[in-house]
Parts: C-alpha cells; sequence; structure tokens
C-alpha cells in the first residue's frame, strides 16, 4: 500500500524553497544595483562643447561627432577608402567619373531613415561646394558624379567629418548615420544613446565637462575615458583597470598672434619662450614634443624640430603696443598664465592681459570681427591628415585671424585647386615657410602623451585613421 506524507509535510519544504528563492533574488538584485552600469561608456572632457553640429567642428566636438555621424568614406590607414553607408561604389581610373549607391537601411533616427532623395540631396549639396561645374546624374538608385578634370581629392573630401549626411533636430543638435544619436546636451554633460543595442559593448555614452580631480562623479562612476585630460594630476588610474598605450597625433598646439602690424607680430613670435609658454598653457604635461611648421609631424609637408626665433626689441618698440589680449579656454591653467605673462613683461616691457572665457562661449567668438584676442592657443585640424583642411582653419572664409596676407591666401587657393598629391604636399610646405615669416602662427608643440583605456576592452585600437578618437561603437567587453 503506497505511503502518503502527511499535507503538514509539505509547509514546511515550500516554505523553505521559497525562502530560498527570496535570497537568491534578494542577492541578484543587490548584485544589480550594486554592479556598474556596465553597457555605459562614460568620458570626461576639457572644455565640453555646447553643441554636437558638423558646421561648428573642434577637437572636442568631434569626440562627440565621431560617435554619431559617418562620413561618405572612410581614409583608413591614409589611404585605402572604404564605405559603411554606401552598398556600392566606383570611380573612373582617371579620377573623373565617381559612382556612388547609398545603403537606405540606414538610419538617422529610429523614423528618419537615409532615403535615396535624401542621400542625393546630400551629395548635390556637398559636391557644389567641392566644384559647382560638376554634374550629377541618377541610374538604378544610384548616382553618377562627373567633373570636367581629373579630382582625385573628391573621395577625402567627402571623407571629411564636416561633409558627413547630417540632419538639424534643433539649433544646437544634429543627427547623422553614425551608430549613436544625441539624448540631450547640458552644461556638464552630453548624453548619447545607440540606434541598435548590441551585447557584450556599450549602448550609452555619457560624456562630462572636467570640474577637476575631486569632481564627484569621477568617485561616483568609473570613468572609461580620461583622455582628454592632458593634466591627471590628482586622478588614479590604476593598472589593474586600466592598459596604457604610447600615442602621437596630428594634433598640434599653435599660438594664433592675431595683430595687424607685422613688426608686433615679428616681436611676440620671436620673443615669446616657447618652453615657458607651452608648461603653463598645458599645465603639468611633462613631456612636449617639437614641430618646426603648424604641419604636425605626419601631415604631408611636417617636419620636426623647432621654430627659428632671434629676439631683438627696443624702447620704440615696446611704445607701440598696447596692452596684449590672450583668450584663454582652460581652467585649469590660470595661475600659471598670469606667471608667464609677468615673466613676459619683466623680459621685454610687453604686457599680456589673460582674460579666461568658458570654452564654448569662446568657440561661439571666434569668427567674431573683430576677434576677442590677440593671442589665443588653439589645436590644429582634429580630423584629417590632409594639409589643406588642416590649413583651413587660418585662412580662408574661415579664417581665425583678423587681417589677411595677400601672398598667402593666393597659395591656399592654388592649393584648393591643386590635385596632385605630391604638388599639395610642395604647395602646402611652401605655405607653412610663408606663415613662418608672416609670424602669424607659432607652433608651440605635437600631442602626443599616455593614453589609458579600461582593460576589459578586448578589442581597444588606438591612432586608427591616425588619431586617438575611440569608436565606441566598436568597442567589445
Amino acid at each position: 500500500m503506497p505511503y502518503n506524507k502527511p499535507s503538514y509535510w509539505l509547509k514546511p519544504v515550500r516554505l523553505c524553497t521559497l525562502a530560498l528563492l527570496l535570497i537568491v533574488l534578494a542577492v541578484g538584485l543587490a548584485r544589480l544595483f550594486d554592479a556598474p552600469d556596465r553597457d555605459v561608456w562614460r568620458a570626461v572632457i576639457v572644455a565640453l562643447p555646447d553643441k554636437v553640429t558638423t558646421r561648428e567642428i573642434s577637437s572636442t566636438s568631434y569626440y562627440i561627432i565621431k560617435q554619431t555621424h559617418e562620413p561618405v568614406f572612410r581614409k583608413d590607414d591614409g589611404y585605402n577608402y572604404t564605405s559603411k553607408i554606401l552598398r556600392q561604389w566606383s570611380r573612373s581610373i582617371d579620377y573623373i567619373s565617381y559612382t556612388l549607391c547609398p545603403d537606405t537601411s540606414l538610419l538617422f533616427d529610429e523614423t528618419l531613415p537615409l532615403s535615396f532623395d535624401l542621400f542625393k540631396c546630400h551629395i548635390l549639396d556637398v559636391t557644389a561646394k567641392f566644384d559647382k561645374s560638376a554634374i550629377v546624374s541618377e541610374e538604378n538608385r544610384c548616382l553618377t558624379v562627373k567633373f570636367s578634370k581629373p579630382s582625385r581629392r573628391y573621395m577625402d573630401f567627402l571623407s571629411a567629418y564636416a561633409n558627413s549626411p547630417t540632419i538639424a533636430t534643433s539649433s544646437t543638435v544634429e543627427v547623422g548615420l553614425g551608430p549613436f544619436l544625441v539624448d540631450r546636451v547640458t552644461k556638464d554633460e552630453i548624453a548619447l544613446r545607440r540606434k541598435r543595442p548590441v551585447s557584450h559593448g556599450f549602448n550609452r555614452i555619457m560624456v562630462y565637462d572636467y570640474k577637476g580631480a575631486q569632481d564627484s562623479r569621477l568617485k561616483k562612476f568609473f570613468i572609461s575615458d580620461y583622455n582628454f585630460v592632458s593634466t591627471r594630476k590628482g586622478l588614479e588610474l590604476p593598472e589593474s583597470k586600466y592598459v596604457r598605450f604610447e600615442n602621437m597625433s596630428l594634433k598640434s598646439m599653435v599660438l594664433l598672434i592675431n595683430l595687424p602690424d607685422p613688426g608686433q607680430r615679428r616681436i611676440l613670435y620671436n620673443c615669446i619662450n616657447i618652453d615657458m609658454l607651452r608648461k603653463a598653457f598645458s599645465a603639468g604635461a611633462k613631456k612636449f614634443t617639437d614641430v618646426q611648421t603648424i604641419l604636425p609631424i605626419g601631415v604631408p609637408g611636417g617636419r620636426p624640430g623647432r621654430p627659428q626665433q632671434a629676439c631683438v626689441i627696443d624702447k620704440a618698440d615696446i611704445a607701440r603696443f598696447k596692452p596684449i589680449v590672450f583668450a584663454n579656454w582652460r581652467s585649469d591653467n590660470i595661475v600659471q598664465l598670469e606667471d608667464f605673462a609677468k615673466e613676459f613683461f619683466a623680459q621685454t616691457g610687453i604686457r599680456i592681459k589673460v582674460i579666461n572665457y568658458p570654452a564654448a562661449q569662446l568657440a561661439g567668438r571666434m569668427h567674431d570681427k573683430p576677434k576677442p584676442y590677440n593671442l589665443i592657443v588653439i589645436m590644429t585640424g582634429p580630423d584629417s591628415d590632409d594639409n589643406f583642411r588642416l590649413l583651413a582653419s587660418y585662412f580662408g572664409k574661415n579664417s581665425l585671424l583678423d587681417f589677411k596676407i595677400p601672398e598667402i591666401e593666393k597659395l591656399y587657393g592654388d592649393l584648393a585647386k591643386e590635385d596632385d598629391p605630391e604638388k599639395q604636399k610642395d604647395l602646402a610646405g611652401t605655405i607653412a615657410d610663408k606663415i613662418a615669416k608672416s609670424h602669424s602662427l607659432l607652433p608651440l608643440y605635437q600631442s602626443g602623451a599616455s593614453v589609458y583605456y579600461p582593460k576589459e576592452i578586448k578589442n581597444i585600437v588606438v591612432g586608427r585613421e591616425l588619431l586617438e578618437y575611440p569608436e565606441v561603437a566598436d568597442l567589445r567587453w
């Protein structure tokens, strides 16, 4: 006869099972809430931009644009072209004709795909900027762009993030065809989210304005990327959590001397002590790589070494100077720059007045006329190893100087028309030498420093496309 357990035996068993499940659930929840947001990439940046737009790309906003936008072409390893937004493309052997077929499965955002008509409008617009005489025709959902002469630089032109497909969603935000889009922009942070979430990767990006080593967010969150903080004094980057790489970038720090008087420019160019200024401006940095011209080493025409300087000054020269306005966009070097100004006055009798601006505010005034500065340190073009695009910040319609030097403007115009790479290199070198003789731009150093990334990243690639900006969408843990 089968034996049945009394029903009252079941209650303790059920209670024990329930208790065990509750314990497991509690432990799981505790781990869930205590664990960091593993799919969130967090970065800190000095001078957080107040806009995400391809119309105003700075060295810091490029960090964001690199995640949200995608150019028509990629220029890998400096010369091989690939595309993530074209399903098919070709060019003629003579560089006169290009065929571009868009991948219309791509998204600007969840509601706006890349339609053929949108792509056509973009190509018509951007090609007109390159060559107004070019003819764009349509066949089988592809576009053919034809030029009247060989145009080798057209693909390079389309590889600039400034020329990537984009749609403005507000006065401060644009969406592109990159894997991320902007959730919000505030004065303290920029939040991005991934259009198509993945596993074992990053689905959100938080970029914070760096407030210093005592910033509470640095203790509250695990920061993935400190590499845009040049002075890491007080920061803890333990070897157990980060791996270090030595990196040389294509960015150079340059002092713009915005004075129309050639004699005054000559004195400042020759009498400013490069060692003192770069140590003051990049306070805390220990290693500087000399660069002879405004073209960084690695860009055609770039040369190692220092600018030639010979300081000659007399009392008559000093009498002609008004106080020189130095616009400073960093917040971690204020005392050091004031000390530099005092030392420069002691040595030359010329007063430098340092005015400190929030970076976003100063960036918004860079194209004012007149400019709000006589001296300013800027970083050379962040998104290209192409010398024409690199020089665009200093000459032409987007010049950061109040005055023009006709000889250099003409050479820059010649460079814009030149299609032969060797001739481009020679022209760029000539322009760099003419700039040195005009005393309008003083090269300080080429950026190069240790970069740190989380050890958990399995596929980190530093320096791809000759830049150290990470493409967060590609990273996996």
